[in-house]
């Protein structure tokens, strides 16, 4: 979530930069706020030039160093609402990066007045807990946010993992006869949530709501002169699958669509050719 302070005006040159960046993160013109933030360069004292930088380095796929900056701020005389803005953020920021518990106890410093914001905070609630291996409470905190805003948040539709086994050995089965045998090379292994290990390693590039994940050199790397490395293999993630369909059928278009999308990694393919050829 992109939580702005109130109160912030443009009353001088830096506050007009501010001004300008703010109203691209909200635009979500992402590309263009990074680059002012990179030029921004605020002083250590001014507080709201700190905590957007942050918060820009977060909406940009960096929250290592959104971390970082949250994390120092802890100690600036901030106001009520700024507080709450870097603590939401620091939330986020340390879920991102395999804290789930950090980020959980966060949250429930929280208690925004809105009622979708409450609902936003029990649906982040109920990520951590997932996490954590908490699932019938994260399951609660689903439900609740759906009780409160139930034309946006919905509870996650439930499979076990040998439906899930079933529906990608289906949904393979169906594809054309090229990519089947690719697929019987790649091992595609099944797991609920990606590990807290591989998402701190990761260092905030694997994101704990990934729904599947390519490991492995493509085949455009691999060479009978240098067979070492980790082998390929594609992971599929049931909860987060499950958690953005709507229903059966949607979870299968999901599985399906992942299951192109990381053997469009194995292939060579760079997030643009996927795009390209409607494997993203």
């Amino acid at each position: 979530m992109i939580a702005r302070p109130e109160g912030a005006r443009p009353d001088d040159d830096l506050a007009a930069r501010r001004e300008e960046i703010w109203t691209a993160l909200e635009e979500s013109e992402l590309a263009a706020a990074h680059e002012m933030a990179q030029r921004l360069n605020p002083p250590a004292d001014d507080y709201e030039g700190q905590l957007l930088v942050a918060i820009v380095h977060q909406e940009t796929g960096h929250p290592k160093e959104a971390y970082e900056i949250l994390g120092k701020l802890a100690a600036a005389p901030l106001d009520g609402d700024m507080e709450f803005t870097r603590r939401a953020h620091l939330a986020e920021c340390a879920y991102a990066l395999g804290q789930p518990q950090e980020a959980l106890d966060l949250f429930y410093t929280l208690e925004p007045d809105q009622k979708e914001e409450r609902a936003q905070l029990l649906w982040a609630r109920g990520l951590c807990y997932d996490h954590l291996g908490r699932t019938k409470r994260a399951d609660r905190c689903f439900a609740e946010a759906q009780e409160l805003v139930p034309e946006y948040f919905r509870a996650p539709i439930s499979i076990t993992p040998e439906e899930t086994e079933a529906l990608v050995t289906a949904i393979a089965e169906q594809m054309p006869a090229q990519l089947r045998q690719t697929f019987e090379e790649v091992p595609i292994v099944i797991q609920d949530l990606p590990s807290l290990e591989t998402i701190v390693a990761s260092g905030g590039e694997v994101h704990p709501d990934t729904l599947g994940l390519y490991t492995g050199a493509h085949l455009q790397e691999r060479s009978h002169l240098d067979p070492g490395g980790l082998p390929p293999t594609i992971y599929i993630f049931r909860r987060n699958l499950e958690r953005i369909s709507e229903d059966r059928e949607a979870l299968e278009e999901q599985i399906r669509i992942t299951l192109l999308h990381e053997l469009g990694h194995h292939l060579g393919f760079e997030e643009d050719d996927l795009d390209e050829y409607g494997l993203a």
